[in-house]
């Protein structure tokens, strides 16, 4: 009896450990709104349904304990499907889905997605935005636990006004 619980007492703070160490997505109106109330960076995760190498972002990358405990300290976290056929507001301005171009088999792209990359459209792609919504940086492609996180830190921790990346991270060895 005594095994059974301390095996169910275990499980417990096994479950709430890993629940803990998940990133808080919203969407980009909240976080805009959350900014206003207490100013942090944005981190825009822009993604579609059929790219692999955002679903390994998601399963291999975004879901270490140390990256997401980092994300949720440091930034509001946004998911931005590309190919959104949601209108979006942000920042003063509604962003409507992209039309379907006649003869084309791919889902038209998000306009607000399009700004974002700045036409540059690549997944998974990273957009850093300032408290006040200026895009600090975007950065593209798959990237391993530990490489994210020196990302992350790079630009959460400001070091990005005063140091290049490979200073940084000369420096964080």
């Amino acid at each position: 009896m005594k095994k059974m619980l301390f095996l169910s007492f275990l499980a417990m703070i096994v479950i709430a450990e890993t629940t803990a160490q998940e990133i808080k997505w919203m969407d980009i109106t909240e976080a805009e709104k959350q900014c206003k109330e207490n100013p942090k960076q944005i981190f825009i995760d822009v993604y579609t349904d059929w790219c692999g190498w955002c679903k390994r972002m998601d399963s291999q990358t975004f879901s270490k304990p140390e990256v997401a405990k980092y994300m949720n300290e440091t930034f509001y976290c946004v998911k931005l499907d590309a190919e959104s056929t949601k209108t979006i507001r942000f920042n003063g301005t509604d962003f409507t889905p992209g039309e379907q171009k006649a003869n084309s088999k791919r889902k038209p792209v998000h306009m607000l997605a399009a700004t974002l990359l700045q036409g540059n459209m690549s997944y998974p792609s990273y957009v850093f935005l300032t408290p006040n919504n200026e895009v600090i940086t975007v950065v593209k492609g798959f990237r391993e636990a530990p490489e994210m996180l020196n990302i992350l830190k790079y630009i959460g921790t400001d070091a990005y006004k005063t140091q290049t990346p490979e200073e940084f991270i000369e420096k964080n060895k």
